[in-house]
């Protein structure tokens, strides 16, 4: 966005973006998708100013968290693969290590994968 601004030719629709903005920008959609992680709808009600920027420094600090877990994770997962099930008797064996896999595998949302294994048949 801030490349394509700031390369038009007309003097009225050329915007240029600093590299601060950008980055307050970013934390700023990490904010409201922190919110959409816990089933919440972003509100400003009973925010400061000051309250709402050390929200939004928060929510970019978690945000930086969370991409070194990921990359951290994908290179552990690789580790843990428990490879093809060759046997049915080593089934207890490999499930293990497939939740151990599951455990390290990080979802969209940053939440190990292992949660798709129900320990109860119900829904």
């Amino acid at each position: 966005m801030q490349e394509s601004y700031a390369k038009c030719t007309q003097n009225p629709g050329r915007m240029y973006i600093g590299l601060q903005r950008i980055k307050q920008l970013k934390a700023t959609l990490h904010w409201v998708q922190d919110f959409a992680r816990v089933c919440k709808v972003p509100t400003l009600g009973g925010l400061t100013q000051e309250s709402l920027k050390a929200a939004i420094s928060i929510a970019a600090q978690r945000a930086d968290i969370r991409k070194k877990e990921a990359k951290d994770a994908s290179s552990v997962s690789i580790e843990a693969l428990p490879g093809k099930l060759k046997d049915n008797k080593k089934w207890q064996e490999w499930s293990t290590g497939f939740e151990n896999m599951l455990s390290t595998l990080l979802g969209v949302n940053g939440v190990p994968l292992l949660y798709v294994i129900r320990e109860k048949e119900d829904a």
